[in-house]
């Protein structure tokens, strides 16, 4: 949120991003027509609030987002907001407990597979000595 002062005047938005990544740099920009502003009558000024458009974010937008408002010939810069993004990442105890199922789905198939071929072994003994 910005103040813009007493001048009612037309103003331009401008949009930074300050990241890790890459040197600051204009991303966006839009005349002043699609923000809400409202104005103070105690103090005469007009507080304007704009949204930066950005869709699909990912772990590449993280940074610190700035806006400035040019207006009656003067430049007025916002705090800044910091966006992070973090990666989705797979917790750490999913992953062990995805792997410990893992090993412990294979063990019992060859455990299986084992019983199996003894028992199959078993009966075709059985069955091959009583020919007459």
């Amino acid at each position: 949120m910005v103040q813009t002062g007493s001048c009612n005047g037309e103003h331009s938005v401008y949009w930074f991003r300050n990241s890790i990544e890459s040197d600051p740099g204009l991303i966006y920009t839009h005349d002043g027509r699609n923000g809400q502003c409202e104005k103070n009558s105690n103090t005469q000024t007009y507080t304007c609030e704009y949204n930066l458009p950005i869709r699909n974010l990912n772990v590449s937008h993280a940074g610190i987002y700035y806006c400035a408002i040019a207006s009656c010939g003067q430049v007025l810069f916002g705090n800044g907001t910091k966006l992070d993004l973090e990666s989705e990442a797979v917790p750490l105890f999913l992953v062990y407990f995805l792997s410990t199922a893992l090993i412990f789905t294979t063990i019992l198939s060859v455990l299986l597979a084992f019983i199996m071929h003894k028992m199959h072994k078993r009966n075709s003994c059985q069955t091959s000595g009583h020919y007459y």
